[in-house]
């Protein structure tokens, strides 16, 4: 079974993903983590900062993660690549040639390669700075108020596989385990 963890930053995906780690279920699955974080390990910008190269690092991990393993839990999604993207793309600073990669790559995940389940998380909680995701609320209400287009636009809330998970970080490993 391959999960995905997705929604805007600081709420709390990897707390979820380190949680999941511990229960007996999960014990034969690989836990990956952010995809962006391994690229700033690179050197390379990320967050409000993002370019053509990271984005198209950003992707072509989440394909390789994708394709590399059966059982996973992974923090972020191709969603999350897509919205981060988009976000990006309004701003002029990724080319309309990564954004149709992006774009292209998003529409084949929930059509063709999706995930089992994808665990949706919204904002809850106030952004902490952990250095390495942005902690500007402004920007973490327009990557949210980008989820929740992409949400409506693609009917996702209402895919079968769609799990949206709140409360603390037990209730939602409770909420997880019930749906898988």
């Amino acid at each position: 079974m391959k999960i995905g963890i997705t929604g805007t930053h600081g709420t709390g995906k990897t707390t979820l993903l380190d949680a999941l780690r511990y229960e007996t279920r999960f014990a034969q699955y690989a836990f990956l983590p952010e995809v962006t974080r391994w690229v700033r390990e690179f050197g390379h910008n990320i967050n409000e900062d993002g370019t053509d190269l990271t984005q198209e690092l950003i992707l072509m991990r989440h394909i390789h993660n994708f394709w590399m393993y059966d059982r996973m839990i992974t923090d972020r999604t191709m969603i999350d690549c897509y919205v981060y993207s988009k976000w990006l793309w309004h701003q002029d600073k990724i080319s309309q040639v990564t954004m149709d990669k992006v774009e292209s790559a998003f529409l084949r995940s929930i059509n063709e390669m999706s995930y089992d389940r994808i665990i949706y998380l919204s904002p809850e909680f106030p952004l902490v700075n952990d250095s390495v995701r942005s902690s500007n609320q402004q920007w973490q209400n327009e990557i949210h108020s980008l989820f929740k287009q992409v949400i409506e636009v693609y009917d996702l809330e209402n895919e079968f596989r769609w799990i949206h998970v709140t409360g603390s970080v037990d209730d939602r490993v409770k909420q997880v385990l019930r749906a898988v």
